[in-house]
């Protein structure tokens, strides 16, 4: 039994000992408490922007009707725009600019009915169309059928794979934090900053040598991660062009982010941590575990 004790006491000084190292186990989840709760906590309000084309309105006026559900519930916003051409409302659709259209081009009474234009049949979206079914089925009439459109079939295609892949490159980039960080401050650790100052080199230099080397680093593994997901199937879609702009601009922001935590810490094992950390946040709002995250813009 004395033997046990005694391991047990040696652990716990050791943690305590190494506090700043240990400290993670203790700040974590405390950080991951109040980030997710920052993020996506709070009260559970639907808010999208519908476009209406309503040609006919001599029976009713969608636009009052969505308006009203609007005002009168304290969960539901809704931005309405109306339209005069069809082509037009998909098109918005088609491109995003709105959340979802309603189409009804003729009167009830002689026959025509409603119809729902989504982009995709995502889970924001089929939330959407529900709220837009309910309010049309108490408000107008009950039991008739509501065709639904789907303007973007092309992304109904995708797997769950293609949707996770570049946020799984995002966050290839933004696992060079804690590195980068644990490199910058070895130069205070080390005492490199002796021999940078023998050989006259300024900060601005030194700094600028590492942005390079590392943004040529970043810029391999995202080349290598890319080749990866197609070898697994990966669907790639749009301009691969307009892809590199977010990848510089993750990787500015994992160079900046490395290089200030690396010079705020004299020693490497409490930048790696504090890089860790923020590593693994980073990473739960990159999309390569959660597709779709779009609730980070609240944060």
């Amino acid at each position: 039994m004395n033997k046990i004790f005694d391991t047990f006491l040696l652990s716990f000084k050791s943690v305590f000992r190494n506090l700043k190292s240990s400290a993670i186990i203790f700040i974590l989840p405390v950080v991951f408490m109040a980030i997710f709760g920052l993020a996506f906590g709070g009260e559970t309000n639907i808010r999208f922007e519908l476009g209406i084309y309503q040609p006919d309105q001599s029976e009713f006026k969608l636009q009052e009707i969505f308006q009203e559900a609007s005002d009168t519930s304290e969960n539901l916003e809704i931005k309405i725009k109306n339209y005069d051409d069809l082509k037009e409302l998909k098109g918005d659709v088609e491109k995003n600019l709105i959340s979802i259209g309603v189409s009804l081009p003729n009167s009830l009474s002689s026959g025509a009915e409603f119809e729902l234009l989504l982009q995709q049949n995502d889970t924001s979206s089929q939330i959407n169309s529900s709220v837009i079914v309910d309010i049309i089925n108490q408000t107008i009439f009950q039991g008739q059928n509501i065709n639904r459109t789907i303007t973007n079939p092309d992304k109904e295609s995708l797997s769950v794979f293609d949707l996770l892949a570049p946020g799984l490159i995002v966050y290839g980039l933004i696992m060079l934090i804690p590195s980068i960080a644990q490199s910058f401050s070895q130069i205070s650790e080390k005492k490199y900053i002796f021999r940078y100052a023998f050989s006259k080199i300024s900060a601005m230099e030194i700094i600028l040598g590492n942005v390079l080397f590392y943004f040529c680093l970043g810029l391999i593994q995202a080349i290598i991660l890319y080749n990866i997901a197609l070898l697994f199937g990966y669907q790639a879609s749009g301009s691969l062009a307009l892809a590199v702009v977010p990848i510089l601009l993750t990787l500015f922001f994992v160079i900046a982010v490395g290089l200030l935590i690396g010079g705020m810490f004299k020693k490497s094992e409490s930048a790696t941590n504090i890089g860790t950390i923020i590593n693994i946040i980073l990473g739960f709002f990159s999309g390569a575990f959660i597709s779709g995250i779009g609730n980070i813009l609240i944060l």
